[in-house]
């Protein structure tokens, strides 16, 4: 499971509300007064192997500049500061281990992505998976803020702004989503206000009222349903966990939804005759 596929699918899963006032860090997609009940849910399966697998990883991974390169470095961020960021919370007695294992990451990763980028700034290698690294590292961010010093932080913080800055709108659910969840981390509304409304027209551009997805199936997996691409959709939920959209109770956005997750359930051997849908495209 690559970061299973995330800290913020994982928790979303478990642990979502409606609305969530921020009252200091972390606070993206949980608050550390809910740490408690996440440890108990992990003493039973499936959460109780998910911890396992966090500690396990976390334990494991390692990211190296001069071997992680093009989008396995932004693979390799994104499962790093997934499990990392979940085994700090469900492991609390090896706190400092993931909180030094996060800051050093971070600070070796974002520069190494930065010069990547600088230099192939409009691939898809360096923007796409990139992303999904830089919002994993920002969620990761989020719970272990509190366990920096002002000068960890500000370095961190200062080395993640140009990078989220720089990703291009060629696949703009993608540069939104990490703008936006940037936005909500600095506290910036004015600024979260305009991502999330370019957010939301990169996705309801594409999805007619009765919820079909206009770029075809193989595009609406790999936005909606892939672990590469997690942080496309990823960001509705963190939007909604916060009160600031309701992407589930609007028509056009659940029809397509509740339409993409039958065809996944309804298909007939590796070929689905739906008629829109391409027969060579296996989920």
């Amino acid at each position: 499971m690559a970061g299973m596929c995330s800290i913020a699918a994982w928790l979303i899963v478990v642990f979502i509300v409606a609305h969530v006032e921020a009252t200091g860090y972390p606070f993206l997609v949980v608050k550390r007064s809910d740490y408690q009940q996440l440890r108990d849910r992990a003493n039973r399966s499936p959460w109780k192997e998910m911890k396992a697998e966090a500690i396990r990883q976390a334990q494991h991974l390692t990211y190296i500049a001069e071997e992680d390169n093009g989008r396995d470095a932004g693979y390799k961020l994104r499962d790093m500061m997934g499990y990392t960021a979940l085994a700090y919370i469900l492991d609390p007695e090896n706190k400092a281990n993931y909180v030094n294992k996060i800051k050093t990451t971070l600070e070796t990763a974002i520069a190494d992505l930065q010069a990547e980028h600088d230099a192939a700034e409009d691939g898809w290698d360096t923007n796409v998976p990139f992303q999904g690294g830089v919002f994993n590292g920002i969620l990761a961010l989020d719970i272990i803020h509190n366990d920096l010093s002002s000068t960890e932080l500000l370095n961190i913080e200062a080395a993640i702004e140009p990078l989220v800055n720089s990703f291009v709108d060629t696949w703009k659910q993608g540069s939104r989503s990490v703008g936006a969840l940037w936005s909500l981390y600095k506290g910036d509304s004015a600024k979260f206000t305009s991502e999330l409304q370019e957010y939301n027209q990169a996705w309801m551009e594409g999805i007619t009222t009765d919820g079909v997805y206009v770029e075809g199936p193989g595009y609406a997996q790999a936005r909606l349903n892939d672990c590469s691409r997690e942080h496309k959709s990823l960001g509705m939920d963190i939007w909604e966990y916060h009160g600031h959209h309701n992407y589930y109770s609007m028509i056009d956005s659940s029809n397509f939804m509740n339409g993409f997750m039958d065809i996944r359930i309804h298909r007939i051997l590796d070929q689905w005759f739906l008629g829109i849908l391409f027969p060579n495209i296996i989920f």
